[in-house]
């Protein structure tokens, strides 16, 4: 419609005339519950649905990212290697930004966004490409060494068991330089190599918190997580103190689509009545209205922003008259929100989430004039 955009420079200063509200970052909600509603010009308000619903990508990778660092208790063992694994760089720094925002991690193998964000850290491994540049492994880790003081060998490259007893070997020949020789476990049966290598360094008598790290990498899934902590810990090792872990699209990637989140962008209320979208399937109901959400005692009910507030309502304006009205970009404040919220999850879980009188009404009412045009017709 080309006269409608055209009313945007003529009449409105080239800004959109809609509403945006939504509830702040660092917010936990139930499924099912309304995390945006945007209010405009049919035209204004559908055509960034796709722009919109990237916001389900940010909190799929806070989401999982909070699991993560629940699982292994401490951020500081975790260090992101997802960027080839995004879609694009740009999401990739969406992804980390929501990593950090979810879970505290700060380390990252992406150099530029260990530049563009200054509470990350870039840390990395050797690559295979480092190894295989070099005419054997042995040179490869060799030169890796006397490069540098701190430093984590892949051991892939030829066979990972036989990668492991080199490493301990190099191990033994430098430990009086004070140099920190790490491995990093990338293929294969990934459990059984990290016992190996523990029960090997404990054989040799090289069982330093300081010295003795072990990076496990190119993990698919959080169960795979849990094995290694639980197993280790069964072996008498502390996966605390000895195990890091080296993640790519695991934080970033994998699972991280809008389907994962059933996402769903529908129009719910016209100038003229309420509307919505009603479907056999009980998980693709739009509920009809302006939505927001209200905390009443405890209670998590759906209401119509227009009806009386009775709670907190958890919906903030946006945008609204050509102006942007909520600025927060401090993602230590989000994260600390965020935080503080994760603390009230299994009061949020146990109070589920129920629809207040007037929206109940509106999708009888709503139900009730879709029934007699199908019945007309």
């Amino acid at each position: 419609d080309k006269d409608l955009w055209q009313k945007v420079i003529s009449e409105h200063g080239g800004k959109l005339p809609i509403t945006i509200r939504a509830v702040e970052d660092g917010t936990i909600v139930r499924p099912g519950e309304p995390v945006i509603s945007v209010e405009g010009p049919s035209e204004f308000a559908a055509i960034y649905e796709a722009f919109f619903l990237r916001a389900f990508y940010e909190t799929v990778v806070a989401t999982d990212a909070k699991y993560l660092a629940d699982i292994i208790g401490n951020p500081e063992r975790v260090a992101e290697f997802g960027c080839r694994a995004a879609q694009n760089e740009a999401a990739h720094m969406d992804g980390v930004e929501a990593m950090y925002v979810g879970s505290g991690i700060t380390k990252t193998s992406d150099d530029a966004a260990a530049v563009a964000y200054p509470f990350l850290k870039a840390d990395g491994t050797t690559a295979h490409r480092y190894l295989a540049c070099h005419a054997t492994e042995d040179e490869a880790f060799e030169n890796a060494i006397q490069k540098a003081d701190r430093i984590t060998l892949l051991v892939d490259l030829v066979d990972s068991y036989q990668g492991i007893e080199k490493i301990i070997a190099l191990k033994k020949k430098y430990r009086h330089t004070g140099k920190m020789i790490g491995f990093r476990l990338d293929s294969g049966d990934l459990l059984d190599q990290t016992l190996y290598a523990l029960r090997r360094l404990q054989e040799e008598n090289m069982l330093d918190p300081k010295f003795d790290k072990i990076v496990v990498a190119d993990i698919s899934n959080f169960d795979k997580i849990i094995e290694i902590e639980t197993k280790v810990r069964e072996a008498g090792f502390d996966p605390e103190t000895f195990i890091a872990y080296g993640l790519g699209g695991l934080i970033v990637a994998k699972n991280k689509t809008r389907d994962a989140v059933s996402a769903a962008f529908k129009l719910t209320e016209t100038e003229e009545f309420v509307t919505g979208k009603f479907s056999s399937d009980e998980g693709k109901i739009a509920i009809p209205g302006t939505l927001d959400i209200e905390i009443r005692d405890g209670a998590r009910v759906i209401v119509q922003h227009d009806e009386e507030v009775q709670g907190k309502r958890l919906f903030k304006t946006v945008y609204a008259n050509g102006n942007l009205q909520y600025t927060e970009n401090d993602l230590d404040a989000i994260k600390s929100a965020r935080t503080r919220a994760s603390k009230r999850v299994a009061d949020v879980l146990a109070h589920p989430t129920r629809r207040s009188e007037k929206t109940e009404k509106l999708m009888e009412a709503f139900k009730a004039r879709v029934g007699k045009v199908i019945a007309a017709a």
